[in-house]
């Protein structure tokens, strides 16, 4: 959500110098005037360096250091406006218009009940403020959403393996149970389009809990099991981590691995794996980056270990269209010598792929329509093989038909390489969601 600094509240009062900030104590030092001024101006940074220089002298100075958390939302620096609003969160009959701008950086920050807090705090002092009713109702719809019960169904096609397709059938159903636990359960369905890989679908019943120990740290535990063949219990365990709102770090172990390749699948063989990863963006999401690491040990005692990572950079990043580069890395290593293994085992190879993505934002009867095109051109190496051209082309479409109901499918076409050979591949999905 884009914080909206400058209410109307400021935009009457505040920049039009009706009601200045802080009038009473501004005229105490005129480097203030000069700060303010200089943020109204648009000259951000230089009105923030200003602020700080005075608060370096008199840290006390609740009407600057206000100031500076103000000037510090309009730079889109909520990092600094809360640390900032740490030093005066005490102050009695705090301005609305320093409310408001800081609730909208705590909802910016995955801090969206300290956000409700806060305003439910200014409506108390400020009982006829409209704008500050109007932003609690506000968060508290989106709060109301957030927790509302959701039922999803979807439809996909896996990666093809040797001209063999899988089709993948999943159904999802979460709700709240407490304040900060969310309870889920769900049932997944694969089918192999040879008949030869029957022995290789899948019938799994999983369900779970998602525990927000802290607005930082997130618990999630799946207890899975197949409704047709007995042995095929699971236990999945999650934690994530957010050190800062632009990161997030992840752990997750699962004792009976799901993505295993469809032959491998066929002649019984299972899986656990271990995944690690960790994504950033930057605050208008121009620079994106990601990278993960899996192991997986197999039943047939292969041992896989994969790294990946991926860049983005949006070099157009309009509100109605984006156009994005994609970088990405991918490399496997196998311990099993790939002549032993019924299934696609490369004993080490490697991917790399530039992906070109749009994005545009239509204005539509619905809430919200995206469509998204790519294109990707790449190679992919694999040892004992030469290195090989790859590429492939696909499509998005997003709909949000109302706050409660969203659709999304997609589709593409790749030409890739395996043990030397080419396969072209065609992959779809359909997913909706609803909630209640």
């Amino acid at each position: 959500m884009q914080i909206q600094t400058i209410t109307n509240f400021l935009v009457i009062f505040f920049l039009s110098g009706t009601v200045s900030v802080a009038a009473e104590t501004l005229n105490d030092n005129p480097l203030h005037d000069k700060g303010v001024n200089a943020a109204r101006e648009g000259n951000h940074q230089e009105g923030i360096a200003i602020l700080q220089s005075i608060l370096a002298k008199d840290p006390d100075n609740y009407a600057v250091r206000r100031d500076l958390v103000i000037v510090a939302t309009w730079a889109n620096d909520c990092d600094l406006a809360l640390k900032n609003y740490q030093s005066i969160k005490d102050a009695p009959n705090q301005e609305a218009y320093l409310l408001i701008p800081v609730s909208e950086c705590l909802n910016e920050q995955n801090r969206q009940a300290d956000a409700i807090t806060l305003l439910e705090k200014g409506v108390t002092i400020w009982p006829e403020n409209e704008e500050i009713k109007e932003k609690l109702t506000e968060f508290k719809q989106e709060r109301d959403m957030d927790i509302a019960p959701v039922a999803s169904v979807s439809l996909s096609t896996d990666s093809s393996d040797q001209g063999n397709l899988e089709w993948l059938f999943e159904t999802r159903y979460s709700q709240q149970l407490l304040k900060d636990t969310r309870g889920y359960a769900r049932f997944l369905a694969v089918r192999a389009d040879d008949p030869e890989f029957a022995t290789g679908d899948l019938n799994r019943l999983g369900v779970g809990v998602i525990h927000h120990l802290t607005y930082q740290w997130t618990f999630d535990v799946e207890l899975s099991t197949d409704v047709k063949n007995s042995g095929e219990e699971g236990i999945t365990g999650a934690v994530i981590f957010e050190p800062y709102y632009l990161w997030q770090l992840g752990l997750q172990h699962a004792t009976f691995a799901e993505d295993l390749p469809l032959r491998a699948k066929a002649v019984g063989t299972t899986s656990d794996r271990t995944t690690a990863f960790v994504d950033f963006r930057t605050q208008d999401y121009r620079w994106t980056w990601s990278a993960g690491a899996n192991q997986y040990e197999f039943s047939d005692e292969n041992n896989r270990r994969s790294f990946y990572t991926s860049g983005s950079y949006a070099y157009h990043l309009k509100p109605k269209l984006e156009n994005r580069l994609v970088l990405d890395l991918y490399r496997s290593k196998n311990s099993l010598p790939a002549t032993n293994a019924v299934y696609f085992n490369p004993s080490r190879d490697s991917t790399i792929t530039l992906t070109h993505k749009t994005s545009l934002v239509y204005n539509s009867r619905f809430k919200r329509h995206v469509d998204h095109f790519y294109g990707f051109v790449g190679s992919y190496w694999q040892q004992d093989y030469s290195s090989n051209p790859i590429y492939g082309i696909g499509l998005q479409q997003e709909y949000n038909f109302t706050d409660f109901d969203y659709l999304t499918w997609g589709a593409g076409v790749d030409s890739r390489v395996y043990d030397g050979d080419r396969e072209q591949q065609f992959s779809i999905y359909i997913t909706y969601e609803h909630k209640f």
